[in-house]
């Protein structure tokens, strides 16, 4: 019917309906997007497409369709639709416009959404009124917190309290009575507090945050203050009664009863949770804020003295809580001299960014006392540093019954991950979870560990964290949701720097630069010493122009307590951005020499040395890296070898330690990336003690010690991506054997990868020049394998015919001249090699009798061929015979059946040929309308960068190789002929004579063979 009647919307909307109720819901959508096309006014098509564009988070186009479906249906009461339609269109276009930032007219479309009752939408879709009632409560919560942006706090609490009559959760009867206090109705928000509290906030640290944002904004609140100490009685054990919740719940009961007024009774039950076992970060910064620097570090000896693993916990929040960091150091010396105090002192100065000294004073601790806490101490100052081998050496100095503690090993599995081991983390977590697989009860302080080293070792957030949600907020375009999510991601763990980074990025957007900066400036207020909160601070302070006045403070700082090594790192950064190079280079070198002396140390060294000219410097500190008693993980050996392989080759010494360092990867493990030893391959490539053939030898023993590993035999891509790196370097010769290896047994390859990854290294033989005869043999071997990458054995010549295409391509017209001859000898009647072979020599400028037989045999075979007809052309111009004469075709005449007959793919040089034996004819406008067509398809309608990066894409494509010169390729060829053609019609316009090609003196006559033909 759609065939007899193609314009038939009514017909394709059976079509969609029909696919719909077949369940082929991306048909349905296609069909109904054909309707739209013919009838934007369609109803059902608006619906339809509207709601997919709903599902496909699309929030535009669905409000763009719904919208105008919306108001239809509203002047039409609803009637075309069922209430069970009302609701789902205008939950999808009030929630798309609440992502557009149009609160209120996405609060009066809830409106008439939520007017639905869920009984009626679950009656009528069939499904449970649960789902149903989830559905409202979700959109009541998300009109409540538009209504709540638009100012409209007695509208959100309605709202809210409908969300939570639907599904009651606590985060929206907070977002409730939050509500309720921005109308003025305190005495209403303490009732909703009421609610919040009956629900045992305690037993989780969000719902601990969310009962202590409300506590604290109301300024706390009698019924919270008895609940909280019933609550407390609870929790404590009396006698041989267990206490009914865990050290954290009860620590958590005692914030709380700080934020609802009751500060007294609060610090007495920090002090006892904290006596039952509650060391987690929260409570311990809560209690060393209430003591002040000053008394804080007796009550972090005390804690980690009880809970060694809780060092690093201690140190962080020791720092988040001080106020002068100079007071902390001078309290922390006074402890009573013992590992702990040693330990407490070293995890600080990590913490602060002096990990040399960190590591010192956690080393000799260890010296003396090899136990969890100066261990702790080391894989601190090791973090800091970023030392992967550090964090090994720790490991190593851990006495032998650690080697069963899951604690320690999660310890070691967050150090690792910390610092770029990803391999030495994973090997840590796995040996830490199957310990805790043995434990009878896993202590909360462990699950809490291993959270963390999952986290970090995964690379992404726990699943069901703030984090988490924030960043699926994130996933569909909803970035205030997101920064919820992350406040309170910070308030339950402050130290999660992924989060932190997270929400500074996105303040900005949502909150605007100014209310951005003054959550960072309160923050830093509250904690002037978190480390965490001073690079978005210098940043900020960078990009907002105020660089000089953030260096200026910073050196106030400084100038106060010259010891404050947590400044020092911004004040490099601010040197830098001010200009001032030389005092950031100084800055830098008195930085790198603070961290202990290890790998990382010797690569912040070099790459130091090197940013600042230095690449002798550079190559002596890498010298230094591979000398480390704990061999570095791969990680920092790539890392390595790419400072190594920015200095310059000519400098002494940087090949020899490119492949140590290689060779030191390859081998500590082989199979771990065939990228080392495409590394000491660079390494023998431009080594300049060695002579040209060494080189090459050292480099294909590299290789095929490489090829023989089962591991790479069946990676074709990394192959290609080595010799792409290599060609990167302009070592197109060790490419190509990098390539020949892998290919010495090509029958673990697919035919597709084998094809690639040989005309790559044919590739290669052109841009090196002149080994044509080493692309021939690859060519031979394969081909008397089996594989035909070059061609097909159909036609004998075809693979010359693709081996001299590439090598002309690339450069090497005098291999793909020789690779034409050996082709010809093995099909002597291919027209097409007689005719590239021919145009060849053209392009030699030799015009000779060997030259006319090949293109005149070539004519002969392929009479309509355009690049043949082309050849033939210009060797008649050459000769100077313009125009036909005794019944043979003259240059005109040739080179106009060329263009004629040359189809989709016209050629820029055929063209300008054309114009050339016009002008030398006389047709000077022919000419010029050549030249024009020229310069036209030489161009493509494109700036000579965007032609390079086409010419980029098709070699990688073609070869696999991105680092191919296209820039080089489009001036010979291209840009040259766009140039040449440009010149000659300037110099038209200008009135003077175009540089043509030139021609003979005299023409000579036609030879008697060509009036037979």
């Amino acid at each position: 019917a759609l065939r007899l009647d193609p314009s038939s919307t009514a017909l394709r909307a059976t079509r969609a309906r029909i696919a719909g109720a077949a369940g082929d819901l991306p048909r349905a959508k296609a069909e109904w997007e054909a309707v739209l096309a013919q009838d934007p006014t369609d109803l059902q098509a608006l619906i339809s497409v509207g709601v997919a564009a709903f599902d496909a988070g699309q929030p535009s186009r669905t409000a763009a369709l719904l919208g105008a479906a919306w108001i239809r249906l509203r002047l039409e009461g609803f009637a075309p639709i069922s209430d069970a339609g009302r609701a789902a269109i205008g939950a999808a276009l009030a929630r798309s416009l609440f992502r557009l930032g149009f609160d209120e007219a996405g609060l009066e479309v809830a409106a008439v959404a939520l007017a639905v009752p869920a009984e009626s939408v679950a009656e009528q879709r069939g499904d449970g009124i649960d789902a149903a009632s989830r559905a409202a409560a979700q959109l009541a919560l998300e009109s409540g917190e538009a209504a709540l942006r638009a100012h409209r706090p007695d509208v959100a609490f309605a709202l809210l309290a409908h969300s939570v009559e639907l599904t009651p959760h606590p985060r929206t009867v907070a977002l409730a009575a939050y509500a309720q206090l921005l109308a003025g109705d305190r005495d209403g928000a303490r009732a909703t507090l009421g609610v919040v509290m009956d629900d045992g906030p305690w037993r989780d640290a969000e719902r601990t945050a969310l009962a202590s944002w409300l506590l604290t904004s109301l300024g706390g609140d009698a019924r919270a203050r008895e609940t909280l100490a019933l609550a407390a009685i609870a929790a404590v054990p009396i006698g041989s009664r267990a206490g009914e919740l865990n050290p954290e719940a009860h620590a958590r009961i005692a914030r709380l009863m700080v934020a609802a007024g009751d500060a007294e009774a609060g610090a007495a039950e920090l002090d006892s949770a904290m006596a039952d076992g509650a060391v987690d970060q929260a409570t311990l910064e809560a209690a060393f804020r209430r003591n002040g620097d000053s008394d804080a570090p007796m009550l972090a000896h005390a804690a980690v003295s009880a809970h060694p693993e809780c060092l690093r916990d201690a140190c962080r929040a020791l720092v988040r809580a001080s106020s002068d960091l100079r007071t902390l150091r001078v309290s922390i010396d006074a402890l009573p001299a013992d590992s702990i105090r040693e330990s407490i002192g070293a995890g600080v100065l990590a913490t602060v960014g002096s990990p040399g000294a960190a590591w010192r004073r956690a080393d000799a601790a260890v010296e003396l006392n090899p136990s969890r806490a100066p261990l702790e101490a080391m894989l601190l100052a090791a973090v800091s540093a970023g030392d992967p081998a550090l964090v090994a050496r720790a490991d190593a100095s851990a006495p032998i019954d650690l080697d069963v503690d899951a604690s320690w090993h999660a310890s070691l599995a967050c150090a690792f991950a910390q610092t770029g081991a990803t391999t030495e983390a994973e090997q840590s977590l796995a040996r830490a979870e199957l310990l805790a697989e043995s434990m009878t009860r896993i202590p909360s302080g462990l699950r809490r560990s291993l959270a963390d080293a999952h986290a970090l070792v995964d690379g992404r957030a726990a699943e069901g964290s703030a984090r988490a949600r924030a960043e699926g907020a994130l996933a569909r375009g909803d970035a205030v949701s997101a920064v919820a999510e992350l406040l309170l991601a910070q308030t339950i763990d402050p130290d999660d720097a992924a989060a932190q980074a997270l929400l500074v990025g996105l303040l900005p957007r949502t909150e605007g630069p100014r209310a951005a900066a003054e959550w960072l400036s309160l923050q830093l207020a509250r904690s002037p010493n978190d480390p965490l909160l001073w690079q978005p601070a210098v940043m900020q302070a960078a990009s907002g122009g105020r660089a000089e006045d953030a260096l200026a403070r910073v050196d106030a700082r400084l100038a106060l307590d010259p010891q404050d090594t947590l400044a020092l790192p911004w004040r490099e950064v601010l040197l830098r951005v001010t200009g001032r190079s030389a005092d950031a280079a100084a800055a830098a070198r008195v930085r790198i020499e603070s961290l202990p002396a290890g790998p990382r140390r010797s690569l912040e060294e070099a790459d130091n040395e090197l940013q600042f000219g230095s690449p002798e410097s550079s190559v002596d500190a890498l010298g230094r890296f591979y000398e480390s008693a704990y061999p570095p993980p791969t990680s920092m050996r790539a890392a390595a070898l790419d400072i190594a392989r920015r200095i310059p080759a000519t400098t002494p010494g940087r090949a020899q330690v490119m492949r140590r360092i290689a060779r030191d990867a390859i081998f500590t493990d082989p199979r771990a990336s065939l990228e080392f030893f495409a590394f000491e391959a660079l390494g023998a490539a431009s080594d300049p003690g060695m002579d040209s053939q060494s080189a090459l030898d050292a480099v294909a023993m590299i290789a095929a010690e490489a090829a023989a590993l089962d591991t790479f035999q069946y990676s074709s891509e990394s192959w290609r991506a080595c010799a792409d790196f290599l060609l990167s370097q302009q070592q197109p010769r060790a490419a190509g054997e990098f390539l020949r290896a892998c290919l010495e047994d090509p029958s673990k390859r697919t035919e597709e990868d084998i094809a690639l990854l040989a005309r790559a290294a044919v590739a290669c033989d052109a841009i090196v020049g002149g080994r044509a005869g080493e692309s021939l043999a690859l060519a031979g071997r394969l081909r008397g394998l089996g594989h035909h990458p070059f061609g097909n054995s159909d036609r004998p010549g075809s693979e010359a015919d693709v081996l001299s295409g590439i090598l002309s391509l690339l450069g090497d017209s005098a291999g793909a001249e020789l690779v034409l001859e050996a082709g010809l000898a093995v099909d002597p009647a291919d027209g097409a090699l007689l005719n590239n072979l021919g145009f060849a020599r053209l392009e030699r400028g030799l015009a000779d009798a060997r030259t006319e037989q090949l293109l005149e045999q070539a004519l002969r075979l392929r009479p309509s061929d355009s690049g043949t007809l082309d050849s033939i052309g210009w060797l008649r111009y050459l000769q100077g015979r313009l125009t036909d004469a005794d019944g043979v075709p003259g240059a005109i005449s040739l080179l106009e059946r060329s263009v004629a007959s040359q189809g989709k793919a016209p050629s820029a040089v055929k063209y300008d040929h054309l114009g050339d034996a016009r002008w030398r004819a006389g047709d000077h406008n022919g000419a010029r309308l050549a030249w024009l067509e020229a310069v036209r398809i030489a161009e493509g309608g494109l700036t000579r960068e965007q032609t390079i990066e086409l010419l980029r894409a098709m070699f990688r494509k073609q070869f696999g190789l991105g680092a191919i010169d296209a820039a080089r390729y489009y001036n010979a060829h291209d840009g040259q002929v766009a140039a040449r053609a440009r010149g000659k019609i300037e110099a038209v316009t200008r009135g003077v004579e175009p540089e043509v090609a030139a021609t003979p003196a005299s023409t000579p006559t036609n030879p008697p063979e060509l009036r037979k033909q």
